[in-house]
């Protein structure tokens, strides 16, 4: 069976709510500034971002946080722009 892709909030700071696309503890997501490429990021601790589980985007230095669904790298319950 394929691994199920979910759509999922993405929150940013100053823009409407968007959406990412999750499959298990990762997720998938277009930057607002409009970079090409997508950003990609594995949900991190319940405790929230450290600098190693941020995802940077190389345009335009936004940062991002995929939240785990109740402990460590679990599945994605959303993305937040930090």
């Amino acid at each position: 069976m394929p691994q199920a892709q979910n759509p999922v909030p993405l929150v940013l700071q100053q823009l409407p709510p968007q959406t990412a696309i999750a499959t298990g503890n990762n997720a998938a997501w277009r930057c607002p500034c409009g970079a090409s490429d997508p950003l990609i990021g594995r949900s991190g601790g319940i405790a929230g971002p450290t600098p190693n589980t941020e995802i940077h985007c190389a345009a335009c230095a936004r940062r991002f946080f995929v939240v785990p669904n109740g402990y460590d790298q679990a599945a994605v319950l959303r993305v937040e722009e930090l």
